[in-house]
């Protein structure tokens, strides 16, 4: 999705192994019935501090089948039920790095990857098991009573110390 330009899913749509997903600063990806686009492919939405992106009612789901999968958000807001979803299957493989961005439904982080300096408005629970950073992100609880934060750690002992789950600064 270019620069600038608003792009309405009408469909579900896959982005396949050999392709990728690039969305453009200040781009609008929208729908209005909860849509998904399914990644076998990397993907990378960049926007910008005063030129961010927005993905309203959209989901995308990353393949756990595909071991170098990447996925790069900055200045990304992620409305109506918005979210990157990492599919599980036979455990999930790649790298998710998010960026000062924001989140306004339950966010699900169970990948490698960073997390830094964003904000999740209802909530977050996050899986790790190898390398993963999660530093100066602002949790909010929303309406959820209940695993507003949920961390779970299956880190053997000789990998603890490359494990930075919450820097409280």
């Amino acid at each position: 999705v270019n620069s600038h330009e608003t792009f309405f899913m009408c469909e579900d749509s896959s982005v396949w192994r050999d392709s990728s997903l690039t969305i453009k600063k200040g781009a609008r990806l929208v729908t209005t019935a909860g849509k998904e686009i399914e990644s076998w492919g990397n993907v990378d939405i960049q926007g910008e501090y005063d030129n961010r992106v927005i993905i309203d009612g959209v989901k995308i789901s990353t393949s756990p089948y595909v071991r170098d999968l990447s996925v790069n958000v900055n200045y990304t807001d992620f409305n109506n039920e918005a979210n990157i979803y990492h599919s599980s299957g036979s455990g999930t493989r790649g790298r998710t790095n998010v960026f000062n961005s924001t989140f306004n439904s339950y966010y699900n982080h169970d990948t490698i990857g960073e997390l830094k300096y964003n904000t999740f408005n209802n909530g977050i629970s996050i899986s790790a098991s190898r390398e993963m950073n999660f530093s100066f992100n602002d949790i909010h609880c929303g309406n959820r009573e209940k695993h507003c934060i949920r961390i779970r750690s299956h880190v053997e002992s000789k990998n603890k110390d490359n494990l930075n789950l919450l820097s409280l600064n």
